[in-house]
């Protein structure tokens, strides 16, 4: 998730283990909102 940010600027970002998110890093689904990244659940 950390360079989930850089990775932005040269392609798509994968983060394996999207549940650890909330445990990790609870704001990570609006911060990268809020810098113009788009969210896609693979669900």
């Amino acid at each position: 998730m950390a360079f989930c940010i850089a990775g932005m600027f040269v392609g798509d970002c994968t983060v394996s283990n999207p549940e650890s998110v909330s445990i990790s890093y609870p704001n990570f689904i609006s911060d990268i909102n809020n810098v113009g990244g788009k969210i896609k659940s693979n669900l």
